[in-house]
């Protein structure tokens, strides 16, 4: 029995479609359209689209959300996160000591990220261990848990980030 496309799936794909730059998986995403068209669309083709949407990164000019992105002018990463008192998205950058890595305040992140990119959570993680620091970059704290410190991102920033 072939399992077809769930509701959530369609749902999730309607989201991410909107939000992210899709040109990479076009074809994929044409060819789901298609079998759903013709109630053929499986659980797993769309599961699989679901992945390749994710790798995408979000179409420029959109709402900056919690994370980490990089000006791909300078090569600079900035962390971007919800004020507690002012209720808007800041950021800060990210700086690394070549022992640690630290953030430098910016101040409101629409001012800094409007053409930047924002990472995907294996991006920050490869970015993490290339600095070789031993700490999250997403949260700032030392990682300890050998599985984290092969991950590059502590295991709660690792459920968080999507």
């Amino acid at each position: 029995m072939v399992n077809t496309m769930t509701t959530r799936q369609g749902d999730f794909l309607t989201t991410l479609v909107a939000e992210r730059d899709t040109t990479t998986v076009d074809r994929f995403l044409s060819e789901l359209r298609q079998h759903y068209r013709e109630g053929q669309a499986t659980s797993k083709e769309a599961s699989a689209v679901i992945s390749g949407l994710l790798q995408c990164p979000k179409k420029a000019g959109g709402a900056i959300t919690e994370g980490i992105y990089e000006d791909r002018g300078t090569n600079t990463l900035y962390r971007a996160y919800l004020g507690q008192n002012s209720g808007q998205m800041l950021c800060k950058r990210v700086v690394f000591d070549g022992k640690d890595i630290s953030y430098d305040y910016q101040g409101l992140a629409s001012r800094f990220l409007q053409d930047a990119y924002r990472l995907s959570r294996e991006e920050v993680a490869e970015r993490t261990l290339s600095y070789g620091s031993g700490t999250c970059m997403l949260c700032g704290r030392r990682l300890d848990d050998p599985e984290s410190v092969d991950r590059g991102i502590g295991p709660v920033c690792w459920g968080n980030y999507s």
